[in-house]
């Protein structure tokens, strides 16, 4: 897997999920051309399948399928948040757009909210 630039984004945009036999809710922090990150307390193992399915700033929803690839949990006392990264495996033309906006844009794509 190489890397790739990932957009940070400041309003966290909430998410659905399914990964294997389990079923959570999130937000992802940020996105990149294949892949994206997922803040939640509900922590997929590596490796298994994943679906999610979230609606862009314009209300449109987009559902995209992957693979989870790692997971964090925080520190104690350090300012971070649990989450996983997933390596998409499936997504439409509307992802691909949301991620080109967001790209040429360069910037912040609404104003900070503050559940990081």
């Amino acid at each position: 897997m190489t890397t790739e630039e990932r957009i940070p984004l400041v309003r966290r945009l909430a998410a659905k999920f399914e990964a294997g036999n389990s079923r959570g809710e999130g937000r992802i922090r940020d996105v990149s051309r294949y892949g994206l990150f997922v803040m939640s307390p509900l922590l997929p193992p590596d490796g298994v399948p994943i679906e999610l399915v979230f609606e862009t700033l314009s209300k449109r929803p987009i559902t995209v399928a992957g693979v989870v690839r790692w997971n964090t949990v925080p520190m104690a006392g350090r300012l971070a948040t649990s989450g996983f990264g997933v390596e998409l495996t499936s997504y439409g033309k509307d992802y691909g757009q949301f991620v080109e906006g967001a790209l040429a844009a360069g910037t912040p794509l609404v104003h900070q909210d503050t559940d990081d």
